[in-house]
Order: C-alpha cells, then structure tokens, then sequence
C-alpha cells in the first residue's frame, strides 16, 4: 500500500490526539490507591517469597508481568527481595527475582532451547524456582502444537532431572483479545497504513489447544501457573470465551489490555498479584 504525506499526517494527528486522552484515562485509573502485597499475600506466602531466587525467561508480556510487580513491590520498600535482569540467574545474590528475554518471538522452540541452556550455563543449581512463558506472537495457525507441546515436555524433563532442588513451574500462553484502550486504535492506524496484521481473538484457536495440553499434562501434577485463564477473567469473575466447532476459545479481557495483546497498568498489576501469591505458596524443596 503507498502511504502519501496527507495519509501520514492524518495518522500523527490521530495519534497525538488519542494518546492525550490515552494519558488522561491512565491518570483516572491511578487515582485509586491499590492495595499493599501485605495487605493481598498471607505472611507466610510473603516469607517464603522473600527468601527464594527465582528466574523468569519470558518475552513482552512478562516485561509486563515484571513491571506490575515492581508496582506491588514499591508498596512494601522493607522488603528485601530484588528484581534483577540477568542472564545468569545463579550468580545473582539471593534473594531475588531474576528475569530476562529468551529466544526469539514467532519461533517457540528457540525459547525453550534458550531457556534451556541459560539454566545449564549459569550455576542454576542456586535457582529455587524457574519458569518461562511462551508469547502470543509464537502461535499462528500454522503452528503444530502437538509437535511444540512434545518439545517442551522433553525440556522440562530434563530439566528436572539435571536439577532435582529446584521447582519448575509451568505456565500457560497469554491471550490476545479486543482492546480497551485507546492507544490501540492508533496503533492499529499505523499497523493498517504499514500493512502489518492486526491480532485479535480469532488468533487464539492454537493457543487454546496447546493451553489444553498443559492443563491436560500437569494440572494438579506440577506446578501450573494458569495466566490465561486470568487473562480472561473480568473483575467480576465472568470468562471472555467463544465457541468453535464445539469448543471453548477463552480471550484477553479488553479491560487488561492495550493494543489486543500486552498488559496494561490494570492487567498487570492483577497478574502480577496472582503470580506473586501463586510462588509464595510454592512448598519448599527438600
């Protein structure tokens, strides 16, 4: 598609007028005083959390994550576990949440092998817990769960026979969904100019299935943190679900997002509390 001047300037107009009331919408939401982690997580649960590494390999949507939990974690600045970026997870001083990037978005099997080889290569043996995610943008219609899911119960495998004292958690693939907020419309303005698609619920066909096998493989087995189906839980508890061909396809509430795939500061920080109050629980490793 040829993108004239005129075209352009219509789209940067569009979006600084959008983005003014985007930010205007931020500050209503902020108004509100969000409740403290002591407040949200028992005593228990916030002992053992501050006393744990534990090491997050994710792509955008756990820089997300991390970023909801740095908001809880300002709450509470007596507390002395740390958030550290680093691809070295068992030479950062304990405790701490360790994260970072792995692999490459649209290739899944990069993930798991840089996952993979971070753990093996970085005295992870100090790790208490370990877990990644997957992204949206790694599923497409074309992608053949089956064969990825097999992948990844191979790497967890041997995983958790090469480091027996530490828990793996699992962790099922965030959503996309219909967006709430303005800046996605401009953003899909420019996506529309550029020729870039567009995501949207119907991309979560795939999703669904390789969510099915996880919750299939480890529900009540291992440890299962279920992000999507928070990602489709509204406030009042109700699901973001269609059908198709007779099966269930849960969505991204629009409330939590952005652009149909990210967290906004609402999602974020409501993942970030069930993620924080999910590894609190965690038993200790013996």
């Amino acid at each position: 598609m040829r993108v004239t001047h005129k075209t352009a300037a219509a789209v940067v107009g569009m979006i600084a007028i959008l983005f003014s009331l985007s930010c205007e919408d931020s500050k209503m939401r902020a108004a509100k005083k969000p409740a403290t982690l002591s407040e949200l997580l028992p005593g228990d649960s916030l002992s053992r959390l501050s006393r744990r590494t534990i090491y997050f390999g994710h792509a955008s949507v756990g820089v997300n994550i991390v970023e909801g939990i740095r908001d809880i974690l300002k709450t509470e600045p007596q507390q002395a576990w740390t958030i550290v970026e680093s691809r070295e997870p068992g030479t950062v001083k304990a405790p701490a949440l360790v994260h970072s990037w792995i692999g490459r978005n649209g290739l899944p099997v990069s993930k798991l092998d840089d996952f993979s080889d971070i753990l093996r290569g970085s005295a992870a043996a100090r790790v208490d817990v370990a877990l990644m995610k997957f992204c949206f943008v790694d599923f497409s219609e074309q992608t053949d769960v089956k064969d990825l899911f097999r992948r990844y119960v191979d790497t967890f495998s041997g995983l958790r026979a090469s480091f027996p004292r530490t828990t793996f958690v699992h962790v099922t693939v965030p959503l996309t969904g219909t967006p709430g907020g303005l800046k996605w419309i401009a953003r899909n303005v420019v996506k529309r100019v550029i020729g870039r698609k567009i995501r949207g619920p119907e991309d979560n066909r795939t999703i669904n299935a390789f969510n099915d096998l996880m919750r299939e493989k480890y529900l009540g087995k291992e440890p299962l943190f279920d992000l999507a189906a928070i990602e489709s839980t509204h406030v009042d508890r109700t699901r973001v679900v269609t059908q198709d061909a007779g099966s269930a396809v849960y969505s991204l509430a629009s409330e939590y997002n952005f652009d149909g795939g990210h967290l906004n500061e609402v999602g974020r920080r409501i993942v970030a509390m069930e993620l924080l109050r999910f590894l609190g629980a965690l038993p200790a490793r013996e």
